[in-house]
């Protein structure tokens, strides 16, 4: 014994090995048994683990040294079955280890790893089932460091999962409690405020959705899903200008083309209903290179509604242009611009102030009162005191004074 625990010192699992095996089977010694079962884990032998593995548990059926080994090494071949991305392998390994009443630690490294694999193939019913058999009070909720960066805890990762799978489930019932919960948990993180705001529309309170993501959007990031959450709750409710002006803001917004590709094509279809054939044309264009560009299908419904604008564009008498990427890209730039605010009242006033140092300005109108904007949304010849301007009021949250207000927008020369 104390040659073998030698050994094991000194990363010599061979050797150790040998003696342990030797003092299990002439000494019927448990506590060697586990510790060859250890020496063939560590060194690489995981099936030979397993099998020995269970001999040794059927031969020490209370032992917990013995089990605990044959848990991790359960949790080695469903390491190995992740890597080579086979899911069935995973599954049957990982229910063999939750058989055995794992402690905490491999309890939750091998949900984890389930679900993880679960969602990169996109089998949502499995992400739901494997999250269901842990408790988010199980899982560790420290936000370790990685490259000097805080990354998010196993309980939260957990959350974003179970709830992304109860989604693409269509378990909205399910989705509005659990993200309710992650809310109570996680404050700061918009994503849950955002899937809560999505199952209350999904159960039929679209007014209260649409005050949620406006309330996101005002009070702590303007992330252009969420305009295209609010343009598609507008355009399902028959609100059809309101969802063309927020897919806008959403289409001017940051982020990766691809991302927004069925953004684009939606304003296709909304852009086809409200008679704009040009926009409707370049829209479907735009969402069509992209899915070339990156080798997608194009599917039955995107070819009927091509189908539906070209022939809108023939009807009207007008031409089918052929545009490259770049060019689209900027004519689509100055309709999202242009349509942002489109239909919306505009008042004039004179720019009465541009602080220097400071990010914002104020307009004057013509009974004295003082309009709060931002100098970025004021074009650069503009940036003058004393000429006279036309904008759109647009609401706003004052962070200072915790409460609403309004600001100046899509500023104009008058």
């Amino acid at each position: 014994m104390e040659r073998g625990n030698s050994f094991l010192k000194q990363n010599q699992f061979a050797e150790a090995g040998k003696l342990f095996r030797q003092l299990w089977e002439e000494g019927h010694n448990a506590y060697a048994a586990s510790r060859y079962l250890y020496c063939l884990r560590k060194a690489g032998y995981p099936d030979a683990a397993l099998i020995q593995g269970n001999k040794a548990h059927s031969e020490f059926t209370d032992n917990i040294y013995i089990q605990r080994e044959l848990v991790w090494i359960h949790y080695e071949i469903v390491k190995r079955s992740a890597e080579q991305e086979n899911l069935r392998q995973v599954i049957e390994s990982a229910s063999k280890l939750l058989d055995l009443q794992p402690e905490s630690l491999p309890l939750e490294l091998t949900i984890l790893t389930v679900i993880k694999l679960a969602k990169q193939k996109h089998q949502w019913q499995t992400v739901s089932d494997w999250c269901n058999k842990i408790q988010p009070s199980q899982l560790n909720d420290d936000t370790p460091l990685i490259n000097g960066r805080k990354v998010k805890s196993k309980r939260e990762q957990w959350y974003f999962a179970y709830i992304k799978s109860l989604i693409e489930l269509n378990s909205w019932s399910k989705v509005h409690g659990l993200a309710l919960e992650a809310i109570n948990a996680y404050p700061r993180e918009i994503n849950f405020k955002r899937w809560y705001a999505l199952a209350l529309a999904y159960q039929g309170d679209v007014e209260k959705a649409i005050a949620k993501l406006e309330d996101i959007i005002l009070k702590e990031r303007q992330e252009w899903y969420l305009f295209q959450d609010l343009s598609d709750l507008f355009f399902k409710t028959n609100q059809t200008e309101s969802g063309f002006r927020y897919g806008c803001k959403a289409a001017l917004a940051s982020g990766e083309d691809k991302a927004k590709v069925t953004l684009y094509q939606r304003l296709a279809e909304i852009a086809l209903s409200l008679k704009k054939w040009e926009i409707a044309a370049r829209h479907i264009q735009l969402s069509k290179l992209i899915r070339q560009q990156e080798g997608w299908g194009i599917k039955a419904n995107f070819e009927e509604l091509e189908s539906n604008i070209r022939q809108k564009c023939q009807d009207n008498n007008i031409g089918w242009v052929d545009y490259s990427f770049d060019e689209l890209k900027k004519i689509c730039r100055q309709d999202w611009r242009k349509e942002s605010y489109g239909g919306l009242p505009r008042q004039q006033g004179v720019i009465e102030s541009l602080p220097e140092q400071k990010s914002f300005g104020w307009i004057r109108l013509e009974n004295g009162e003082k309009i709060f904007f931002m100098q970025k949304e004021l074009p650069k010849f503009l940036r003058k005191e004393n000429i006279p301007v036309n904008f759109v009021l647009e609401k706003n949250w004052n962070h200072k004074k915790a409460e609403f207000s309004t600001k100046a927008v899509d500023i104009q020369a008058e």
